[in-house]
């Protein structure tokens, strides 16, 4: 493993938009020598602005959903 340079937050938001879900951005920091991945990931705010940046396909609005 490579030494950790950046800041766990920062490099969450970073790799957010190269992932579809959460555990997947997890399994990265893991990957590259963070700890604690769980426990600075855990906060409702983190996980709702991380989300918002996740790789995902736009799905339609189906009329009457």
């Amino acid at each position: 493993m490579r030494p950790v340079e950046k800041n766990i937050i920062e490099r969450a938001y970073e790799l957010a938009p190269d992932f579809e879900n959460m555990e997947d951005v997890r399994v990265a920091l893991r990957r590259e020598g963070y700890s604690n991945v769980d426990a600075h990931l855990a906060g409702p705010k983190i996980r709702s602005d991380l989300g918002k940046r996740f790789n995902r396909p736009d799905y339609p609005i189906l009329p009457g959903k």
